[in-house]
């Protein structure tokens, strides 16, 4: 028989017990909270949702952190974990740190770096993009993701508003690890790569970047994701009789056909240059007398690196097909094209030239190019030459590349045969007459 007070009578014999008390009460976490450090506070372990999460309850006293914890217990079973998470993971001073995508990307643009606003832009875009993809599914995903692009009718500012709210706490190794799986490999190491891009602005001195990491969490996302990046295809040119062929027709066809066309043959061709490098490119920064282009920032361009600021020789035959394609040209822009923009009013993949960039394209799928980006193939093109009429550090000159293991990876400096010349080897015969 149980008595009110907490005891059970057995044939007699009284027996002390603990009362148990439903979840809803307070007295039931008594005895589930926790230190799990001597002088620290209160914390109770929910497992929900198939996972076990730890929350504080920022007190010593052992009954306020009860009534803490069924508080946390009531939220999560009414929202959600994740909820209860956003809502109580936090002290009030933690939670005026930074711990949303949002904050964080916020605080990130905010800091200076050397790397070109366009390339930051991205970086960010493939942060915001996994974060989004690791906290929605289904109908739910399609749905916003669709938002991502309607720029005019609001869904764009209701995508990065969900998508802001997203807790840093929520991309773990495990989960982009899981997500990586449900992507090719290019893609999700591209946008991992990016992602890790974007974070490791943070790293650094200064005392920006103090002030940034002391508001941030221990860990950061992604900062123990591996990239994985999928083996490099090297570059297989076609340089040589398919190579001068193409560099004829287009002389024979553009240079009078399509003039604006032919100068960017040359630039990609010949120079090497990135496709936003010709777009931008002015007269002045070419020098016909030396064969020079440079690569340099100005209002409306931006390099990829400190390294992409380069000098890239041109040999006077080129020189001499800039100079004959110049005194037919108007502007101080090398290509003709629409208004310049400043480089902080740049949208991805702006393009001054826009419309002449897709003839180009066209034009060399035309003629065989099957590569998925027939321009960016004419560099891969140059770079290919230079590596083999040259080297791997002549080459990364050539097309402003930060890292040689990037130029290593996609080109081969192999000029000729590498072997040993048999002239210290003599037949038997001849050995003995020489007494060798």
């Amino acid at each position: 028989m149980k008595a009110k007070n907490g005891t059970k009578t057995v044939q007699g014999n009284q027996k002390t017990v603990q009362k148990r008390y439903s979840k809803s009460d307070h007295r039931h976490w008594m005895e589930r909270v926790e230190k799990r450090t001597e002088n620290g506070s209160y914390q109770i372990r929910l497992r929900m949702e198939k996972r076990q999460t730890w929350f504080d309850t920022f007190t010593v006293n052992k009954v306020h952190a009860a009534k803490k914890a069924l508080e946390i217990f009531q939220h999560a079973k009414a929202n959600g974990l994740k909820s209860a998470i956003s809502e109580y993971r936090y002290s009030p001073e933690e939670r005026a740190s930074i711990h949303t995508v949002g904050q964080f990307v916020d605080a990130v643009l905010e800091l200076g770096t050397s790397v070109r606003p366009a390339t930051v832009n991205q970086y960010a875009g493939a942060f915001r993009q996994i974060a989004f993809e690791l906290n929605t599914t289904g109908t739910t995903r399609e749905r916003y993701a669709k938002m991502k692009f309607d720029y005019k009718g609001g869904g764009r500012q209701e995508w990065l508003e969900k998508v802001n709210a997203i807790e840093l706490e929520s991309i773990t190794t495990d989960a982009v690890e899981d997500w990586r799986k449900t992507k090719s490999a290019t893609t999700a190491s591209s946008q991992i790569r990016q992602a890790k891009a974007f974070v490791a602005i943070t790293k650094g001195e200064g005392d920006a970047r103090k002030h940034l990491n002391a508001k941030l969490p221990a860990t950061l996302p992604f900062s123990e994701v591996k990239t994985k990046a999928p083996k490099a295809k090297r570059h297989r040119t076609i340089l040589g009789a398919s190579g001068e062929a193409l560099a004829t027709l287009a002389s024979a066809e553009l240079k009078e056909g399509d003039p604006e066309a032919y100068k960017a043959f040359l630039l990609c061709f010949y120079a090497g240059l990135r496709k936003e490098e010709a777009d931008s490119l002015y007269w002045d920064q070419v020098d016909l007398r030396t064969g020079v282009i440079a690569i340099q920032e100005h209002d409306y361009f931006s390099p990829k690196s400190e390294e992409s600021n380069r000098h890239v020789d041109l040999s006077e035959s080129v020189c001499a097909e800039l100079a004959e394609v110049k005194a037919r040209s108007k502007g101080v822009f090398v290509l003709h094209g629409r208004k310049a923009l400043p480089v902080e009013d740049q949208y991805k993949a702006y393009y001054r030239c826009k419309p002449m960039w897709e003839k180009l394209n066209a034009w060399l799928k035309s003629k065989g190019v099957t590569a998925r980006k027939p321009i960016h193939y004419l560099r891969k093109e140059s770079g290919s030459y230079i590596a083999s009429a040259f080297d791997i550090e002549a080459a990364r000159q050539h097309l402003g590349h930060a890292d040689i293991q990037v130029t290593s990876a996609h080109y081969s400096d192999k000029k000729a045969k590498r072997a040993i010349p048999a002239v210290s080897i003599q037949p038997v015969e001849d050995q003995k007459k020489t007494g060798n």
